[in-house]
């Protein structure tokens, strides 16, 4: 498997990136225009505002336990969990487990139910 199919797509560490996500990542492009392959390594996990940051299916697990619980919703509390099923037809529409875990970020982060620290 190819690392860009293991890390966020472009599309998704870019909106990440624009919704102030910092925690760092071992994997990253150096700008917002990159290609999907044009990913880079640091040698220990980092943050550098210039660089987006590719996150992997484990960093945004690790990121995510943390408010894998109960979400309130109007009052009411509700249940989320990450599903991912492997098919040509879930892969099309979700894509990687890393860009179905940013999704689930992204969701949160726009719907309010989770800060990005700043």
């Amino acid at each position: 498997m190819e690392l860009k199919d293991q890390v966020t797509s472009v599309e998704l560490s870019n909106k990440i990136h624009e919704l102030g996500v910092i925690f760092p990542s071992m994997f990253y492009r150096d700008w917002t225009g990159a290609k999907e392959e044009e990913i880079q390594m640091w040698e220990t996990p980092d943050y550098c505002p210039d660089n987006v940051n590719c996150f992997t299916v484990a960093e945004l697990g690790e990121k995510l336990q943390d408010y894998s619980g109960n979400v309130e919703y109007d009052g009411k509390f509700k249940k989320w969990k990450i599903i991912y099923f492997e098919s040509s037809y879930t892969t099309e529409i979700i894509g990687s487990e890393a860009d179905a875990r940013a999704k689930l970020l992204i969701y949160l982060l726009e719907n309010k139910l989770l800060k990005a620290k700043t």
